[in-house]
C-alpha cells in the first residue's frame, strides 16, 4: 500500500517517466484539436517539469473552476502515472468567488456576501497544507465583470505579486496559470463592456511576467481558441462553459490538456513517444479522492465562503482517499494466472 504520507523526505530524484499529453489533445474533442497544444513563446521561465518532478505536495489555489476540480483530479490522475512510485500529494485549495485582487461588485451573490478575498487565508492555506508547490489560476472573477479600468488592473496585478512573493518567501515553488476562457455569448447576467479583452489583458500581463522570471502556463489563449473554434463542431457538443464561465467535463478536459502539455513540455521528444497516454478526463475514482481531501484541508485552512461543505479531519480524510488510491492500483494490476 502506497500511502499519502502527510511528511514526505523532500526531492525525489527526477523519474525518467514523462509525458505524452499532446497525443491525446487530437481525442479530447474537435475544437480541442484546433488549439495550440504546446506553448511557443520564447520568453524565459523556470522547467515546470522540474517542478512537478521536485515536488511532493502540490496544492491547486484559484476560485469555483479550481474548487470543482475535475481538471485537477485530471492532472492529479497524469501525476500518479509519471510518478508511481512516490506520486505526489494534490491538495485543491480552490475557492468558489474567490479573488487575487481582493474586489468584489456590489450586490454580489445577491448581497448575501462579498468576494472572498485569498489573502486573508493565505497564510493558513501554506500552513495547513505545507505545500512545495502551488499552481494557482486566478482572474475571471478579478475584473468583476465590469470593463477594464486601471484600478481593478492594477489589484489583479498587486495580488497576484503578493501571492508570488509569500510563497518565494517560504521557499515554495510556484506556477501561475492566465485565466480561461470568457463565453460572453452564454453568460446569464448583462454585462457592461469587453469582458473577454479584460481577460485577455489580465493574461497577456500575467505572460509578461515571464520575463521577471515567473513560471506561467498560458490557459487563456489556447482554450479561447477552442471556444471560439467549438461553433464549427455538431450543435450537440457540449460547449465547454454554459453559463460563460464554469467549464463543463468538455471543458475541463481541455484545461486538464493544456496545463500538462505545458508542464512537460521541456521533456524530450524520446521521452515523450516512450511515455503512457494521458487521459484528459479524470475517473470518477479520482475526483473522489481529489474531493475528500479538498474539503478537508480547505476546512482546516479557515475561509469566510458559506456554503462550503464541511470536510473531515485532514488525518482522516486522507487514510479516507488513500482507500481509494488503493481501489484503483488494485484494478490496474493484472488478474493472476
Amino acid at each position: 500500500m502506497r500511502c499519502l504520507t502527510l511528511r514526505r523526505i523532500r526531492r525525489h530524484a527526477l523519474f525518467t517517466v514523462a509525458i505524452a499529453g499532446w497525443l491525446m489533445a487530437m481525442a479530447v474533442s474537435p475544437c480541442l484539436a484546433q488549439t495550440p497544444s504546446v506553448e511557443t513563446d520564447d520568453e524565459p521561465s523556470p522547467s515546470m517539469w522540474q517542478m512537478v518532478s521536485d515536488a511532493d505536495r502540490i496544492v491547486f489555489l484559484g476560485d469555483s473552476i479550481t474548487f470543482d476540480g475535475r481538471y485537477v483530479a485530471a492532472i492529479q490522475q497524469w501525476l500518479r502515472g509519471q510518478r508511481p512510485d512516490a506520486p505526489p500529494v494534490v491538495i485543491n485549495m480552490g475557492l468558489p468567488s474567490e479573488t487575487v485582487s481582493g474586489l468584489s461588485e456590489d450586490g454580489h451573490a445577491g448581497g448575501r456576501f462579498p468576494r472572498p478575498d485569498l489573502h486573508t487565508r493565505l497564510d493558513d492555506v501554506l500552513r495547513v497544507s505545507r505545500p512545495d508547490l502551488i499552481i494557482a489560476c486566478y482572474g475571471i472573477n478579478c475584473g468583476i465583470y465590469q470593463p477594464l479600468s486601471d484600478e481593478r488592473f492594477a489589484a489583479f496585478r498587486n495580488g497576484i505579486q503578493r501571492l508570488h512573493d509569500a510563497a518565494v518567501q517560504r521557499d515554495i515553488a510556484i506556477i501561475h496559470v492566465t485565466p480561461p476562457s470568457f463565453d460572453a455569448s452564454r453568460f446569464r447576467q448583462p454585462i457592461d463592456g469587453d469582458y473577454p479583452a479584460v481577460m485577455r489583458t489580465y493574461a497577456d500581463w500575467l505572460r509578461s511576467m515571464r520575463f521577471s522570471g515567473y513560471a506561467v502556463i498560458d490557459l487563456h489563449g489556447p482554450m479561447s481558441d477552442a471556444l471560439h473554434n467549438q461553433t464549427s463542431v455538431a450543435s450537440s457538443s457540449e460547449p465547454l462553459q454554459p453559463d460563460g464561465v464554469h467549464p463543463s467535463d468538455r471543458g475541463h478536459a481541455v484545461m486538464a490538456t493544456i496545463i500538462v502539455n505545458a508542464l512537460g513540455q521541456s521533456r524530450s521528444s524520446k521521452d515523450a513517444a516512450n511515455a503512457s497516454e494521458f487521459k484528459p478526463v479524470a475517473a470518477p475514482e479520482h475526483v473522489k479522492a481529489m474531493r475528500l481531501l479538498r474539503d478537508a484541508f480547505v476546512t482546516a485552512a479557515g475561509h469566510q465562503r458559506p456554503g462550503i461543505p464541511q470536510g473531515l479531519p485532514i488525518d482522516e480524510a486522507v487514510r479516507a482517499a488513500d482507500r481509494v488510491f488503493d481501489q484503483i492500483e488494485s484494478k490496474q494490476l493484472p488478474a493472476q494466472p
